[in-house]
């Protein structure tokens, strides 16, 4: 299995990488362009898709699947720049997609599309099913513009792409950190909070599932490994931790401070939000997914912030 990487530097591409190689396969890693991989890649720049999809086969064995982490989800600067997110969240995906085309006559190749809960809008049905309709919020910090990108990049993908699999995946997590936050992510900003005796203002009305990048990267390599057996020609997973009927930020920052040994009422105060939030709904997991708080848990100890489970 030779499986290409593109994004392998961040959190869940990195994770990607590493669950890939411990089955054996032969990882590509795909970085940005101003990165220090090999092999570079501008996903909304059509012609570098061509040529990234075209060459690196030359050098490595031919291609099994592409799996595309590149995203751009920092919200307010999705509002703030509005062509950048959709020329990499839709762009990206869409030129990717009829890259692979191009090879068909010689190989089936797989594209795995990473997407978000976001593509989903607010829903009466207790969760997020892969069928569920996708409508995505209008409001919140960036006016609906990254869930609307995302949502027309799995369009794309289903438009263009001759094979492919959505995964989906819901407030990511994971040691490489993310760009978009320097590095980090909300776990990391929760627990940079609790040790510098911040407080915390967390939102209660919004109901949400939690994605550890270890569990997700896991995920996507068993739907790989699956549809190369089935020759499936589309799938749509949902790669979230269980979390049952959800769990809002409150119940989040929680679950961190029970991690690193806090008491709430007594060492730390978390705080209920009072202003009103969009509410969100947890994605149904497709396979089945480590409980959310051992998986917070595990990263906290993968982290350092924690010695043992």
């Amino acid at each position: 299995m030779n499986v290409v990487v593109i994004g392998a530097e961040g959190q869940l591409g990195a994770e990607v990488m590493r669950t890939g190689k411990s089955l054996g396969w032969l990882m590509v890693p795909v970085g940005h362009v101003e990165g220090d991989l090999r092999w570079k890649i501008s996903v909304e720049d059509y012609a570098s898709c061509r040529k990234v999809v075209g060459d690196i086969d030359r050098d490595e064995a031919p291609i099994s699947a592409v799996v595309n982490c590149a995203a751009y989800h920092n919200m307010p600067l999705c509002a703030k720049y509005p062509r950048l997110a959709w020329d990499i969240n839709t762009g990206g995906p869409a030129n990717l997609a009829k890259a692979l085309n191009l090879r068909r006559q010689l190989e089936d190749v797989l594209l795995i599309q990473v997407s978000t809960d976001c593509v989903f809008g607010e829903d009466r049905a207790p969760l997020y099913q892969e069928t569920s309709m996708r409508v995505p919020f209008t409001g919140g910090d960036d006016k609906g513009i990254y869930g609307n990108t995302k949502l027309a990049g799995e369009l794309a993908v289903q438009s263009f792409a001759h094979r492919y699999a959505i995964v989906r995946v819901a407030t990511l997590f994971g040691v490489a950190g993310c760009r978009a936050r320097a590095g980090g992510n909300l776990i990391d900003s929760l627990v940079e909070r609790v040790r510098d005796k911040k407080p915390l203002v967390m939102h209660t009305n919004t109901k949400v599932s939690v994605t550890y990048a270890v569990d997700a990267a896991r995920a996507i390599c068993r739907t790989i490994d699956e549809m190369a057996i089935t020759m499936e020609h589309a799938r749509v997973v949902h790669a979230c931790n269980d979390t049952g009927i959800g769990a809002s930020h409150y119940e989040i920052a929680r679950a961190v401070c029970d991690g690193l040994g806090l008491v709430e009422t007594k060492d730390y105060v978390i705080e209920e939000a009072a202003a009103p939030r969009a509410k969100r709904m947890p994605l149904a997991p497709t396979y089945e997914m480590p409980d959310w708080k051992r998986a917070i848990r595990a990263y906290l100890v993968e982290k350092g912030y924690l010695t043992e489970l």
